[in-house]
């Protein structure tokens, strides 16, 4: 939880004292910050400490696709061809068969608290996403939001409630010992969340949503199963055989959906 605080405080500032503030109401960015910001990552996170593995989250994290086509139609009209509708069911069904095969694996079972836990992540996300379409749709007539701005400041309000969750589920121990252990790998995670994959990663997302719309663009997350069940492989020593079927099984499902 820590280091989501740092993720968000690293991205605001201090890029907010030099960039205007976005030309949107102030409920969308509350409402961004509370879903992407802080009800995707406090879940996510506090689902890895309670033992989810990481390569298991990043594939159940993908239901946000699934998640962001679905609030798109009912909330604000975006409309789900038949075929995407067929391939939503599939890669659903295939994403619990995995799901299943993870819990039931040697070693790799996961308790049903965990799981919940990363699918509200995933349907936050996904809110999130709808909610950045929203906001684009109400940008002032003949201009467009900029979405720098939009994800910067967005940045602002996740921090508080982050430290609160950090305080309560690791301690003020844990917080410390974290600020007087730091090392490469933990500066470098912290430069990684806050700069390539909020400040470029969320900005180029936010911006193909608001220019294609949230549920087209969505989908696209499928990849990260790849690169994250990869990633688990070597930094954390996984069963190279359960994640290679993971990732092949993965890639089917993309192929039918």
């Amino acid at each position: 939880m820590f280091l989501v605080f740092t993720r968000f405080v690293l991205s605001a500032v201090p890029a907010v004292f030099f960039v205007r503030r976005p030309n949107v109401a102030f409920k969308y960015l509350l409402a961004y910050s509370l879903f992407t910001g802080v009800g995707q990552y406090s879940l996510l996170y506090g689902a890895l400490k309670l033992g989810m593995p990481a390569g298991l989250s990043s594939i159940v994290m993908q239901v946000q696709a699934f998640a962001t086509m679905g609030f798109a139609a009912m909330l604000i009209g975006e409309q789900v061809r038949p075929a995407q509708g067929v391939g939503v069911l599939i890669a659903c069904v295939g994403l619990a068969l995995i799901a299943l095969n993870f819990r039931q694996g040697n070693g790799d079972g996961v308790g049903l608290l965990p799981l919940v836990m990363v699918l509200g992540a995933a349907m936050s996300w996904g809110l999130g996403n709808v909610v950045t379409r929203m906001a684009s749709m109400a940008a002032p007539k003949g201009e467009k939001m900029d979405m720098v701005s939009f994800t910067l400041w967005s940045s602002l309000l996740p921090p508080i409630p982050m430290l609160a969750l950090s305080l309560l589920i690791e301690g003020p121990a844990q917080i410390a010992f974290a600020l007087t252990h730091v090392t490469w790998t933990t500066v470098g995670a912290a430069l990684y969340t806050a700069y390539l994959s909020t400040v470029f990663g969320f900005v180029a997302w936010n911006k193909l949503i608001a220019k294609r719309g949230a549920g087209p663009v969505a989908p696209f997350s499928l990849l990260v199963p790849f690169f994250g069940l990869l990633s688990t492989a070597l930094a954390l020593a996984s069963s190279w055989l359960t994640d290679l079927l993971t990732i092949l099984s993965t890639d089917l499902i993309m192929d039918l959906s």
